[in-house]
């Protein structure tokens, strides 16, 4: 990655310069490219919170990164890797240990504030590498596409964020969400909101750690934004903005 010449406070690695840096990270016969995406306010903060993306799709890092621009502002205070996933959920958490390991030695990340982010067919992948690496995933998003664990019991309770339209709710969203609130001990029925528009905010009560869900009725197989100026796969809503969302609710759940 480009540097300064400035050590960072409380990091051994120099500061990036903002822009996205690309990198491969290899594990076994498994290469993962991905990119690093560096905020203007990286430079001036200290440790940097990192946004696990893992891409939609094809699962092309490539592609899912001309898509997440739209998604990224100076809202958004975090180091965003958006990384390939074209292999199996099942394969896929000590490849992604080891990215965040690679991405760890290269900038200066906040390990109390690593968060997965996964949608769609990546939805799976970030569920379970949630789950098997719990040590290391301070809280995660996975939605509109299947959110189940796999049968996987974390060594700690996991905050989860979710979110779902019609066309996986029944199906990949609601069982996923379920699982995770089970585990994480929460009550069997979550306290629900209505914030207009067909959109419902679904919050479990009694947890070890939050169980969120947006329940959104008349959304088809999108991720809700205040603006979708621009943006593939975006349905447009002012009661939920699913970047808010996220970036409220990773702020609200770092590693305990």
């Amino acid at each position: 990655c480009a540097q300064s010449g400035d050590e960072s406070a409380g990091c051994d690695t120099p500061r990036a310069a903002p822009g996205e840096y690309e990198g491969l990270n290899v594990v076994d016969d498994v290469e993962q490219k991905y990119w690093v995406v560096v905020p203007s306010s990286y430079a001036e903060s200290g440790p940097a919170p990192l946004y696990l993306v893992l891409a939609i799709g094809g699962g092309d890092a490539d592609a899912h990164l001309s898509l997440w621009r739209s998604y990224i502002d100076e809202r958004t205070p975090g180091l965003h890797v958006v990384a390939s996933t074209k292999q199996d959920a099942e394969g896929a958490p000590d490849t992604l240990r080891s990215l965040v390991d690679a991405v760890s030695t290269d900038y200066c990340v906040d390990l109390d504030r690593v968060h997965a982010i996964g949608a769609s067919r990546s939805a799976p992948m970030a569920s379970l590498f949630a789950c098997e690496a719990s040590d290391l995933i301070a809280s995660f998003f996975s939605g509109i596409g299947p959110t189940d664990p796999a049968g996987c019991v974390p060594g700690r309770p996991v905050p989860m964020l979710s979110i779902t339209g019609d066309p996986e709710r029944e199906e990949e969203v609601l069982p996923g969400v379920t699982a995770w609130a089970d585990l994480n001990g929460c009550d069997a029925e979550p306290r629900s909101r209505d914030l207009g528009s067909g959109v419902w905010r679904r919050s479990y009560q009694g947890c070890d750690a939050d169980v969120v869900l947006y329940d959104i009725t008349g959304m088809g197989h999108a991720l809700p934004l205040n603006d979708c100026s621009g943006l593939l796969g975006c349905a447009r809503y002012a009661e939920v903005d699913f970047v808010d969302a996220f970036e409220s609710f990773f702020a609200d759940h770092p590693m305990p």
